[in-house]
């Protein structure tokens, strides 16, 4: 099993994250509905930028811990009486106002998990709607970031711009 053995240079190089994520949040305006949706809007340079929640994703300590057997992963945690747990990831997409573009990053999972989809929502929360929407970037094909693009009920394209 590998141990993490901290530097200092590693921690102060957190710590700088840390006062950055503060700076940033000085500028920026959260707000959210009863539904959890988890909505952020800051200013870069000429963007307007608001980062929107398709939900959630749950990984089991396999793919977080991916170098190590899953055997040995279990029988660590069951050394000290624990479940094994699974791990839980944010999955944020940032949509970006730069003039008359109205720019999303990925466009979620759609039901690729049934912790994800909220996109759509959020996208309406946040008053935008998806013929609102002029360009849409992929970061990578994983199901978390191009299922939304398709309305799972009809197959249409969500953003027909």
């Amino acid at each position: 099993m590998t141990t993490f053995r901290p530097t200092r240079r590693s921690l102060l190089g957190g710590a700088a994250l840390f006062v950055g994520a503060d700076l940033l949040a000085i500028r920026s305006e959260s707000f959210g509905d009863e539904a959890g949706l988890m909505i952020q809007r800051l200013r870069v340079g000429e963007a307007d930028v608001t980062i929107l929640s398709d939900g959630t994703l749950t990984f089991p300590p396999t793919v977080v811990l991916s170098d190590e057997p899953a055997s040995e992963i279990a029988q660590v945690f069951s050394e000290h009486g624990s479940p094994q747990p699974s791990f839980e990831a944010q999955a944020n997409i940032p949509v970006i106002r730069i003039g008359d573009r109205l720019i999303i990053v990925d466009c979620g999972g759609a039901d690729f998990m049934p912790t994800l989809g909220r996109f759509p929502g959020a996208l309406k929360a946040a008053g935008f709607s998806p013929e609102d929407v002029t360009d849409v970037i992929f970061t990578h094909g994983h199901p978390d970031h191009l299922w939304g693009v398709i309305d799972p009920l009809d197959d249409s394209v969500l953003f027909p711009r």
